[in-house]
């Protein structure tokens, strides 16, 4: 089974093997722009995702509380 690793150790490991690959002029590849760019792409995603995860629980609770002040268990 394989190892679940973060998001910057796994761009971190790509950027590694692109330098060995590549040499000193790694930086300047299109490879090395690509790896970067979908990096902060899934961290903003990841961001939106964890922000309407967030929504989604804060709209679940107020509803549970607008249901326990109408109807109350007494």
């Amino acid at each position: 089974m394989a190892a679940v690793t973060s998001p910057l150790r796994a761009c971190r490991g790509l950027l590694k093997e692109l330098r060995i690959a590549k040499g000193s002029g790694y930086r300047n590849s299109v490879a090395y722009k690509h790896v970067l760019e979908q990096f902060r792409r899934n961290q903003v995603t990841e961001a939106y995702r964890d922000h309407s995860v967030t929504l989604d629980l804060l709209h679940e609770d107020i509803t549970a509380f607008r249901v326990s002040v109408t109807h109350p268990d007494t």
